[in-house]
């Protein structure tokens, strides 16, 4: 589970680095404000720098915890730090995504049509999934059933 929270991690710092230097909208080219995003006194365009910096911020925390704990090299250290740790690579999940949807919804609000598509594919599935997910680890940790399992079946009879 460290392993793999590691590499989640760090994953999420790679992919939110990346996206704080590939700004939507791009910057600047001349004048006295060149290198400046374009999108700069936008809210929706802020709203993307704030969750993409607690993305990223948190998944390095993580990743730290993680290393910090292996380097202990102490069971006990590690299964004290790793819920920690659990928890701040959820919630950059969480920023991740609505990093990702503010991001285009920055380059893409002249276009009321599309910009509705992004926020509601962007924002409605992931919420139902992270609100549900725990919910779903602690009830179904009890048992051998696999819940996508269950969801699958569900729509599958459904349809």
């Amino acid at each position: 589970m460290a392993q793999t929270l590691s590499v989640m991690a760090t994953l999420i710092a790679t992919f939110t680095f990346t996206a704080a230097f590939t700004i939507p909208g791009s910057v600047k080219s001349d004048g006295p404000d060149e290198g400046m995003a374009t999108l700069l006194h936008r809210a929706s365009f802020q709203a993307f720098v704030i969750t993409d910096t607690i993305a990223m911020t948190l998944a390095m925390a993580a990743a730290a915890i993680i290393f910090w704990s292996f380097w202990r090299s102490k069971t006990e250290s590690l299964m004290d730090t790793l819920p920690l740790a659990i928890g701040f690579t959820w919630i950059a999940l969480v920023s991740m995504t609505l990093a990702f949807v503010t991001g285009l919804y920055a380059v893409l609000s002249n276009s009321l049509a599309i910009t509705i598509a992004v926020c509601v594919i962007g924002c409605l599935l992931p919420f139902i999934f992270y609100v549900s997910a725990p919910f779903f680890m602690i009830v179904f940790d009890q048992t051998e059933v696999n819940p996508f399992e269950l969801v699958v079946r569900f729509v599958r009879d459904a349809l």
